[in-house]
C-alpha cells in the first residue's frame, strides 16, 4: 500500500501512517532518536505532510541544514503573545482596568491576528 509521504524536523522521510502510529507511543524519529517535542509547552511536533516531491522545495530547513523546531507550537506561541500583549495593555493603565476594546481591536490587528472568542 502506498502511504503519503511525510517529513521529520531531523529530515528523515516516513510514510505517513506509520510513523503517526509510532509517534504516538514514541515521541522520536524512529532513525536517528531525534526528539520531537517543543521544548517550552512540550506538545509534540507533527510531521509535515509532503504531496509531491516538488513541494520540497517550499519546506522548511530541516535541523540538518540548520533548521530549528520553535520552543512551542503555533496554539502555545499565540496564547502567549496574546498574555503578553494583553499585560501590556493592562500596564497602560495604572488603575488596572481593561483598555478600551477598539484600543484591543487595534492593537491585535496590527499583530496580523483578531481578538477570539474567549475575550
Amino acid at each position: 500500500m502506498d502511504e503519503q509521504p511525510a517529513l521529520l524536523p531531523c529530515g528523515h522521510f516516513f510514510g505517513y501512517e506509520c510513523l503517526s502510529h509510532w509517534l504516538k507511543t514514541k515521541p522520536q524519529c524512529p532513525l536517528c532518536r531525534f526528539d520531537l517535542k517543543y521544548e517550552l509547552c512540550n506538545h509534540y511536533v507533527t510531521p509535515r505532510l509532503i504531496p509531491s516531491m516538488e513541494f520540497l522545495k517550499g519546506m522548511p530547513k530541516t535541523i540538518l541544514e540548520g533548521g530549528m523546531i520553535p520552543d512551542q507550537c503555533t496554539t502555545c506561541r499565540e496564547a502567549t503573545e496574546d498574555r503578553v500583549a494583553l499585560d501590556l495593555l493592562r500596564a497602560w493603565d495604572p488603575m488596572g482596568n481593561m483598555p478600551n476594546p477598539e484600543v484591543l481591536t487595534a492593537h491585535f490587528k496590527a499583530l496580523g491576528r483578531s481578538i477570539g472568542p474567549s475575550w
